[in-house]
């Protein structure tokens, strides 16, 4: 059998046991392209770092016309903030972009230039979000990262810089653990047990309720005419979670079995990056992972060996530390540096609704 290639190789500077210098002593930026939002961070070195929202940054869903437009609007929108503040003295070293639905080199390739113009021709490196996800929770040491949001993922690394893709084919093909699969397997137990071929579960109101339909068989007929997409099935994850944690047998066993996907995954990267599944650091992120100490539990029942980090950490502050590292410098303290630039996030998403330009610091 013919041994497959990484899906991903990530540069030799971001190898876990590639030693940074201490201290961060230029600006960064760093870009999270994702499926319903673009999300860019530019951090100065005096501690000031600035944030932009824009829309879908996902070229494979929303086409790369949408998805450049997207991205190039999000870093002008964080540089007009700076200068607006009298911030001109920085120089950008590095910019990273951690972008869902892209793949091919010749899509990175051309996203990189693009951004360069954008940045005054600095270094950029553009890689699957999965990337991101990994600096995000584990902080570019060895390790594997599942992202379980809508859909699903899975991304190791080891002390070499050895990287390893397992799943996020879609839904048609993987998504594997998966708020997708979790609500459809729902769903399916509903029907199961309408067929008289499957237990009673408190699933079958839930889902009426939540579909507003009347009955089951209004609900088969609402799935197709509407029809349910991909985010309508995803969202009835949370009821399974709700009855599973009122210990709904039929609700457990959806979460088991999603548990069981899962390790799957991680015991594939393990093995192609030969890491210890008795002794390994394990990063859950994504909206229905990262939020469901259930789900956390179930998976922790598969995989004992590991020892979970689920953090609350925006991906694009983690992508801050791929640039950092990339040129070759690193926070002298993570911890601080997270979570003073998660304080200034938060403080910048709740005035939203408010303004959209300033600094936050």
């Amino acid at each position: 059998m013919t041994v497959q290639e990484p899906l991903i190789a990530i540069p030799p500077p971001l190898a876990p046991n590639m030693k940074a210098a201490s201290g961060i002593n230029y600006a960064y930026l760093s870009i999270d392209g994702g499926g319903t939002k673009t999300e860019t961070a530019l951090y100065l070195p005096n501690k000031k770092i600035y944030f932009a929202r824009t829309g879908p940054g996902n070229p494979e869903a929303y086409g790369t016309e949408t998805a450049t437009v997207n991205i190039l609007e999000s870093i002008r929108e964080v540089l007009s903030q700076a200068y607006n503040d009298h911030e001109r003295d920085f120089v950008i070293k590095a910019s990273f972009g951690g972008i869902s639905g892209i793949d091919e080199r010749n899509e990175i390739i051309a996203m990189e230039n693009v951004i360069s113009n954008a940045v005054d021709k600095t270094s950029v490196l553009i890689m699957n979000d999965v990337v991101s996800a990994w600096s995000t929770s584990l902080l570019c040491q060895e390790g594997v990262v599942v992202i379980s949001g809508t859909g699903s993922n899975c991304f190791g690394v080891n002390n070499e810089g050895q990287a390893w893709r397992v799943g996020g084919w879609g839904h048609l093909f993987a998504d594997e653990g998966s708020g997708y699969l979790i609500g459809l397997n729902g769903l399916k137990k509903v029907f199961q047990w309408r067929d008289g071929r499957g237990k009673a579960t408190s699933l079958s109101e839930m889902a009426l309720r939540h579909y507003d339909v009347p009955s089951v068989l209004h609900l088969a007929k609402a799935a197709y005419h509407r029809p349910f997409s991909k985010a309508d099935i995803a969202g009835f994850g949370p009821a399974v979670e709700t009855a599973a944690l009122e210990n709904d047998e039929m609700a457990m066993e959806v979460f088991d079995e999603a548990a069981k996907e899962i390790r799957s995954l991680v015991i594939c990267a393990i093995n192609n990056l030969g890491l210890d599944q008795n002794k390994f650091n394990l990063g859950l992120i994504g909206g229905f992972v990262d939020k469901s100490p259930l789900f956390q539990n179930y998976i922790h029942k598969y995989l004992p060996g590991a020892t979970i980090k689920a953090p609350s950490t925006p991906s694009c502050i983690g992508g801050l530390l791929v640039a950092a590292k990339l040129n070759g410098e690193w926070p002298h303290s993570v911890t601080e540096f997270l979570q003073e630039n998660e304080t200034s996030y938060n403080l910048w998403k709740s005035s939203l609704n408010i303004k959209t330009k300033g600094p936050t610091e």
